[in-house]
């Protein structure tokens, strides 16, 4: 599993923070499962009783034995030497762990974020319906319309978090390149004319512009950039030819 020790712990961190806001449950034994890892990583693995090893020394001595050849000052010796390396509660970091417990949970979270984002459509379809323009930076007057523009609001900043989550899990496990002039692709599967007509880099953009939003999974959002890379292919195969075409009435 290629990870991200740094994203994962940022992931996690922002679960915590965010889930509660947008309405979510971090996912069955997820949260346990984390605070086990961060309660043990500090606690050594081996213990060493310092009169056990001045105990083997010196039943070796009385036996006769060279302490030094004896099994048991070996066994004794072997435990205060791994416990001074303090190697923590197993073999697999902490790190490591913490890695494990987010990717066997990561369907869950990605399912979570696709409901947000698919509810905070419907709200600005709503909203939108009602005549109430969800990109005016100020709505006043008319109760029932500030309400729907405040609603919208709501609505953005949920789907804004749901699809900053989604790009700290797929960069916490390297899942797909995500160049910033596509971030609109995240949420929406825009056509290559679409996403060349707003600011890609924008992660709210297509809702502005009023496109339906669909949270990408990560192998859906490399469909959706690689639909781009070969509409690019195609106009530069078409600007090469025209090149190419005028050259020839040139040199005619």
């Amino acid at each position: 599993m290629n990870t991200d020790a740094i994203m994962v712990n940022a992931t996690i961190q922002q679960i915590r923070q965010h889930y509660p806001h947008l309405g979510l449950q971090v996912p069955d034994g997820m949260a346990d499962a984390i605070a086990q890892i961060d309660a043990e990583s500090d606690q050594p693995q081996y213990t060493v009783d310092p009169g056990e090893l001045r105990a083997a020394v010196a039943t070796a001595h009385e036996a006769g034995e060279d302490p030094a050849t004896d099994e048991a000052v070996r066994t004794a010796l072997a435990r205060y030497q791994l416990a001074s390396l303090n190697l923590g509660p197993t073999p697999a970091s902490r790190a490591e762990r913490r890695a494990a417990v987010l990717h066997t949970h990561m369907d869950a979270i990605l399912t979570d974020l696709t409901w947000v984002v698919d509810q905070g459509d419907a709200v600005l379809t709503r909203v939108r319906e009602a005549g109430v323009n969800p990109n005016e930076p100020f709505m006043a007057g008319n109760a029932t319309r500030v309400a729907l523009w405040e609603e919208a609001q709501e609505a953005l900043n949920r789907i804004t978090h749901a699809g900053k989550l989604w790009g700290l899990l797929v960069a916490a496990f390297r899942l797909v390149e995500r160049p910033q002039a596509r971030r609109a692709l995240i949420l929406a599967d825009l056509t290559p004319e679409q996403l060349f007509a707003i600011d890609g880099r924008d992660l709210l953009a297509a809702a502005r512009a009023g496109h339906p939003l669909k949270l990408a999974t990560p192998e859906g959002f490399k469909q959706r950039s690689k639909r781009v890379d070969e509409h690019l292919a195609a106009e530069a195969a078409r600007l090469e030819r025209e090149r190419n075409g005028q050259r020839g009435k040139a040199a005619a």
